[in-house]
């Protein structure tokens, strides 16, 4: 019941991902792992979660399936949804226990996934359970704030001591940071040696800071555009100036690349294709 493929997808995760619930259920009555993981980590009810198929989720979870495992890189079943903006299925999950703050190996969460792929539905939804960023409450103004609010973001930990070194050498104080038009500005602005998808992250992460800043009355337009002429009349090469460049525009999933360095963010695999069982 529990053997696996090449790949280490179990009998009951082959199921789950075909809605096959019926088999899911006869599976696990003759002994199947419900929570079974393949190499990548991945189990029966990411996958059902994946797919957004609710009535498997339902059977999974009345079979004792864990809602919160993640996969080797930390993707939560939630993860997943988020990322993909499927508000009925994080309903779902939420209903039977899932947690909306877990974070992956990067730092990144949910609502920064849901965020980062323009899911606004979702990003409502979430913050209606409570989801939040660690950078929520800060109000951010000078280039020390600026620092603080990438440390206090915690996404990609090992670039952080790069962009802050580079915050400060820019001089990139709140306005020069919101006033920064596009991805690839970001981008080139944190660290033009990381992967490009990062500078998108990073880039919808700051404007929805920036919105939130103003929604509370912290920040105002004009503070922007002051610092936009302060940065068109200066001469000087060491301030970060925000020049518009062709935009890095999100896809609907980041690409799958390898490893740590300068790879990109590593996207959620999507399992599709079923390797055939070992002899």
């Amino acid at each position: 019941m529990n053997r696996k493929t090449r790949d280490g997808f179990s009998p009951v995760y082959v199921a789950a991902q075909q809605a096959q619930n019926s088999t899911v259920k006869v599976l696990v009555s003759l002994g199947a792992d419900v929570n079974a993981t393949s190499n990548h980590g991945f189990t029966a009810m990411y996958a059902a979660a994946q797919k957004g198929n609710g009535s498997t989720i339902a059977r999974l979870h009345s079979l004792g399936a864990n809602v919160n495992q993640a996969n080797n890189n930390g993707w939560t079943p939630v993860a997943v949804c988020a990322q993909k903006g499927a508000t009925e299925t994080i309903t779902q999950l939420h209903s039977l226990g899932a947690d909306i703050h877990m974070a992956s190996t990067d730092g990144q969460t949910p609502l920064s996934r849901a965020i980062r792929n323009e899911r606004d539905s979702t990003v409502t939804l979430l913050r209606g359970f409570g989801a939040k960023l660690t950078t929520e409450s800060l109000d951010i103004a000078t280039v020390a704030d600026v620092v603080n609010f990438f440390e206090t973001l915690g996404i990609r930990p090992e670039s952080i001591p790069t962009f802050t070194k580079k915050i400060r050498e820019g001089k990139v104080d709140a306005a020069k940071l919101f006033a920064v038009p596009d991805s690839a500005a970001m981008h080139k602005l944190l660290d033009p040696t990381m992967h490009e998808s990062w500078g998108v992250l990073f880039f919808q992460l700051v404007q929805d800071h920036k919105g939130l800043q103003s929604s509370r009355g912290t920040w105002f337009p004009q503070q922007e555009r002051a610092s936009c002429a302060s940065s068109s009349s200066s001469t000087g090469g060491g301030a970060f100036s925000p020049t518009t460049t062709n935009s890095l525009r999100p896809s609907a999933a980041f690409p799958v690349v390898g490893g740590g360095g300068g790879g990109g963010i590593r996207e959620d695999i999507e399992l599709d294709s079923i390797q055939g069982d070992d002899d």
